[in-house]
């Protein structure tokens, strides 16, 4: 599943949709970096994506976002996060036919969890904002 939305990203592109992507990855698992290696192993990866990022650290996100955000695991954040992606990739490219995503996750774990599993997806475009948030069940694969 993931493949193939990682092909649809690249399929709009080919289908003259004008955003190039600037992504802001996942902030608590390794899918970050999956994520971003799986955008590029598509041949023409490089004409979509900007740039990709993982601001892990609380620090790295804190300067990432302008300051430090109330909950690194918030629909919020993520949202903070594309805002910021949108707005580096758009200086980058020097147009505004850009998009920004943040993805932010609290999931397993090597420490037990206080709270949720739970994910934060969000995009920045210039006429759109969007977020969708997924609680999951502990436990349960």
């Amino acid at each position: 599943m993931a493949t193939l939305r990682y092909g649809q990203i690249h399929s709009y592109r080919r289908r003259g949709d004008p955003y190039r992507r600037h992504a802001a990855g996942d902030r608590h698992h390794r899918r970050g970096t999956a994520a971003i290696s799986q955008l590029l192993a598509i041949p023409g990866g490089s004409r979509v994506v900007v740039e990709g990022a993982i601001p892990y650290h609380d620090r790295a996100l804190a300067e990432w976002l302008g300051g430090p955000p109330l909950s690194a695991c918030s629909g919020p954040t993520a949202s903070a996060m594309a805002m910021a992606s949108y707005l580096r990739a758009r200086r980058l490219v020097g147009n505004d036919a850009v998009a920004g995503v943040g993805v932010t996750a609290s999931l397993v774990s090597s420490r037990p969890k206080r709270g949720d599993h739970r994910i934060h997806a969000a995009w920045q475009t210039r006429e759109e904002s969007g977020l969708v948030s997924l609680v999951l069940n502990k436990g349960h694969r």
